[in-house]
């Protein structure tokens, strides 16, 4: 029975991770576990971070900053793991216990996985697969956080605060003049 997935945004955690090379290029190939918002259901998908030249920079990333990767390079040790018994699991190679998951990841860290449909072509007949895109950080943006010099210079220039207190008087207001703009000093809050 096909998977009742839609396509769209999800929580979930890697529960597994391994080493793959299926041609030319490595990829750690991991199972991500979330529950369908749709059915309620519990579901794993695969997602592959690769290791091409044209790959590897973001891929890294993704597994340092996203995954909370530690550096190791160490994988594929055959062990028993809690979610996946005959899973193939990244370990820790300084760890004696190969009964738990290695802390090569953060395999508590919940991330934001973009889930879609694809088709694709294969013996002349079409098919389609559910495939995570992307796997973000939750809430995650790809903007950095303005210093607080920066916040405190610019800020005051937009005019918020006229536009606020237009907006709660539920009336139109033209956009602010430079007189119009409150300082530090006038700013309530």
């Amino acid at each position: 029975m096909p998977k009742q997935i839609i396509d769209g945004y999800k929580n979930g955690k890697a529960v597994s991770a391994r080493w793959v090379k299926p041609k030319e290029n490595w990829g750690i190939d991991f199972i991500f576990r979330f529950e369908e918002p749709s059915t309620g259901l519990v579901e794993v998908l695969n997602w592959t971070a690769w290791m091409s030249a044209n790959a590897v920079e973001r891929s890294v990333d993704t597994l340092t900053n996203v995954l909370g990767w530690n550096g190791n390079e160490c994988f594929d040790v055959e062990n028993p793991g809690k979610d996946f018994p005959k899973q193939t699991l990244c370990q820790d190679p300084k760890s004696s216990d190969f009964q738990k998951l290695s802390n090569t990841f953060d395999w508590d860290r919940e991330v934001s996985l973009t889930v879609k449909h694809e088709k694709y072509m294969k013996d002349g007949v079409e098919k389609e697969s559910v495939k995570i895109s992307f796997v973000n950080p939750l809430g995650g943006s790809a903007y950095q956080a303005c210093s607080p010099e920066l916040v405190k210079s610019e800020i005051p220039r937009l005019g918020l605060r006229a536009h606020f207190l237009a907006a709660k008087q539920n009336g139109p207001m033209p956009p602010a003049k430079k007189k119009d703009v409150l300082t530090d000093d006038q700013v309530p809050f």
